[in-house]
């Protein structure tokens, strides 16, 4: 009785109860961000998950009145091998479930990090050496996720094509010799022209960029593209008609994107593009990574397809995207760039090996093809200099400069480097990272126009004219700030802007500043942080007491300088944001740091600051040793000393404080934060501004850094999620 109360057409009708179930389907898959990748995905609501098969159960239910699914069989609504890949998915998707549940003790279907290493234990993984054993088991993972999803992908399309409008009385119009559309779906006009035609295979996707009104595959003929997969074999590759479909797909002006993850999610690029099979599902054990290789991939590939777009990208940089001669070389490097990711060797060497064979084998120039292959292997070194040196150095701007050699290769980089920060974590990419790329791209191409590299002296002279222009216009006079300059070191000039010297310069000879001390702050707009500046008598430890007191304000410090004066006098410049990233512009809250800054300045003891370390259970499981590294160049008159470590709050703090407890003097530092680790570089000196050379002595400092910002076991923690 109740099945024939719930079947009554007038109650739910098949139809509309197919609506409102996808509309549910497609609310829970936004609300865990519409990807299969989640970095602790759900096992039961997450897109591929069991809910996913639900929704195929009951829609059918309604319709045809089965028990289960394997009766749609004889239906002839599902084919034999889909349903046992269905049931397969589910039968692995419960073992996950189960094994989870043994492991919490609970009704759990979080794929939490801190159960992820157990999992992969009790699923029979062991780390090898190019992939951790939970590395293995979550590809496993999000290789099932992503068979289910387009799975039940394909039978909802089959099931609202077939059973509840009816495709076939609606005109056809005829595209081509291939295919046919109704509506602004693309099919196969028939089964056997993909036998004698295997090169559809690659041409519908070609198709559907050529006719953009088209939007879908139909599902019959998805059906086909996946039975025939196994036609895309050797001699498939081989054929340079296939060759110049796939390349044809990259020169589009349209869609390319959208096509390569069609073709991705069919199994055609895999197919056809072995190396790229090998990296589907594989995840990076890390809060940086938050994409599988395969997905950050084509996000890159997207990223760098938005950059041509004047409405989303500042003008400049869409400028440089128009003016590249060939887009394809982009795109292929942005497809070539990490799929060597998860072997032995070094991802970046591999990855530029195949893509040169790649390129040539698909008819590239020899200039082309080695373009490409500069751009894999050399595709992180941007990001590194403009993240992790300091631009104001001329020594660094030279280096690169040499490294990329010209300007075709700058522009290149440049945009292949903002596509993959903005394709590997949504949260990376802020104004402050793309005005370090933008001012080394400026420095750079600069460098690379000139005849010849300028010597510090002729840069300085620059930056000094440039700097005085302003402060004239301000009132001061030329002699007087040409003699405040005499007690700056040439390094203070080349670590800091035009405008920043001028404005020092306006501060420290205001005649109105009473105290030999002055704290100022301004917004940078264009970098998004806050700018302070301190011009203060140097004193032992002072870096450890600014970063203290900015802790005590919640505040990130992205950025350090420190400069002292041959009379003493030190130039402190911070740049920092808050805690929710953003610069603080209340006025009422600047003063107050103004005056907590001048405040613990007036005592010579460090006030420690004890930040309350509250690590999520997300950060707490990466909780790992700092890395130390000191290095000494012969052209610096500092020591570098680079800090790997797991981020929590205060860090820097500590790490400050620790060096001062070392006796070391920090006159400069660069912050930079990915996902749960940081990688900090300060520039330190002995108390008398020599460098730390005595081996001994660098071990010494290191082992005791190791020490000092080890894990500690009374760390508080906050399990929120």
């Amino acid at each position: 009785n109740l099945k024939q109360m719930l079947a009554n057409d007038q109650l739910w009708s098949s139809a509309d109860f197919y609506q409102a179930k996808k509309q549910e389907l497609l609310d829970r898959h936004a609300k865990y961000g519409d990807t299969l990748y989640q970095l602790e995905p759900n096992i039961k609501e997450g897109p591929g998950g069991l809910r996913d098969i639900q929704f195929i159960d009951w829609v059918t239910k309604r319709y045809f009145d089965n028990h289960n699914l394997h009766e749609l069989v004889a239906k002839g609504f599902i084919l034999e091998k889909e349903y046992a890949s269905l049931h397969r998915i589910q039968k692995y998707l419960w073992s996950i479930r189960f094994r989870l549940a043994l492991i919490t003790q609970r009704r759990d279907e979080r794929l939490l990090f801190d159960h992820q290493i157990e999992l992969a234990r009790l699923s029979g993984y062991n780390d090898s050496n190019a992939n951790l054993a939970v590395e293995q088991f979550m590809q496993n993972y999000y290789r099932h996720l992503s068979e289910c999803y387009q799975l039940i992908t394909l039978l909802s399309a089959h099931f609202q094509e077939h059973y509840l409008t009816n495709s076939q009385a609606r005109p056809k119009s005829l595209i081509g010799k291939f295919y046919f559309s109704i509506d602004e779906t693309l099919h196969i006009n028939n089964p056997d022209t993909l036998f004698d035609h295997p090169e559809i295979l690659l041409d519908i996707f070609l198709t559907l960029q050529q006719k953009p009104e088209l939007t879908q595959i139909g599902s019959e003929s998805i059906r086909l593209i996946r039975d025939n997969l196994h036609l895309i074999d050797n001699d498939f590759r081989s054929n340079t008609k296939n060759k110049n479909l796939f390349i044809e797909i990259l020169r589009q002006p349209r869609l390319i994107a959208r096509e390569l993850k069609r073709m991705h999610s069919l199994g055609v690029l895999a197919a056809y593009w072995p190396a790229f099979g090998r990296i589907v599902g594989h995840m990076q054990y890390d809060l940086y990574h938050v994409y599988t290789v395969d997905h950050h991939i084509l996000t890159v590939l997207t990223e760098a397809r938005r950059l041509g777009d004047n409405k989303r990208t500042e003008d400049d940089i869409s400028a440089i995207f128009h003016s590249l001669p060939k887009l394809e070389i982009l795109y292929l490097a942005a497809l070539f760039h990490d799929v060597a990711k998860g072997r032995d060797g070094d991802h970046s060497t591999e990855g530029s090996q195949e893509s040169m064979q790649f390129c040539l084998d698909h008819g590239l120039s020899q200039f082309d093809a080695t373009l490409v292959s500069w751009l894999v292997e050399n595709h992180l070194i941007m990001s590194i200099t403009a993240q992790h040196k300091d631009l104001n150095e001329p020594s660094v701007i030279q280096k690169f400069t040499d490294q990329v050699s010209n300007i075709i290769r700058l522009n290149y980089l440049y945009l292949l480097t903002i596509a993959d920060i903005k394709g590997t974590n949504p949260t990376l990419w802020n104004n402050w990272r793309s005005t370090l790329l933008a001012d080394l791209y400026k420095y750079t191409a600069f460098q690379l126009r000139a005849e010849a590299p300028r010597d510090n002296s002729a840069i300085i002279e620059d930056i000094k004219s440039s700097a005085l222009a302003q402060l004239e216009q301000q009132g001061f006079e030329q002699q007087e700030c040409q003699q405040f300059w005499q007690s700056h070191n040439d390094d203070y000039f080349l670590r800091h802007t035009d405008d920043e010297i001028a404005w020092h310069t306006h501060i420290a000879l205001n005649p109105s500043n009473e105290s030999n001390t002055h704290v100022h702050a301004r917004i940078s707009v264009q970098r998004g942080s806050t700018e302070i500046f301190i011009y203060t008598p140097d004193k032992p430890h002072l870096f450890a007491q600014l970063t203290d007191c900015l802790l005590q304000h919640n505040l990130s410090i992205l950025d350090a300088r420190i400069i002292t004066s041959k009379t003493g006098m030190t130039f402190n410049t911070f740049n920092v944001t808050d805690h929710l990233g953003q610069a603080i512009d209340r006025q009422e809250h600047i003063k107050v740091i103004q005056n907590d800054i001048k405040k613990a300045l007036t005592h010579d003891e460090i006030e420690h600051y004890q930040a309350k370390q509250f690590v999520s259970t997300r950060m707490l499981h990466f909780q790992v040793p700092a890395e130390i590294n000191i290095k000494n160049a012969e052209h610096l008159d500092h020591t570098v000393l680079h800090i790997h470590a797991a981020d929590h709050p205060g860090l820097l703090a500590k790490i400050a404080q620790a060096l001062a407890s070392a006796d070391i003097k920090v006159i400069g530092a660069r912050i930079s934060t990915l996902g749960e680790k940081v990688h900090d570089i300060f520039h330190i000196t002995h108390m008398d501004d020599s460098k730390i050379v005595d081996a001994q002595e660098q071990k010494t400092l290191s082992d005791y850094l190791q020490a000092q910002l080890a894990p500690t076991e009374n760390q508080q923690t906050s399990y929120n999620i």
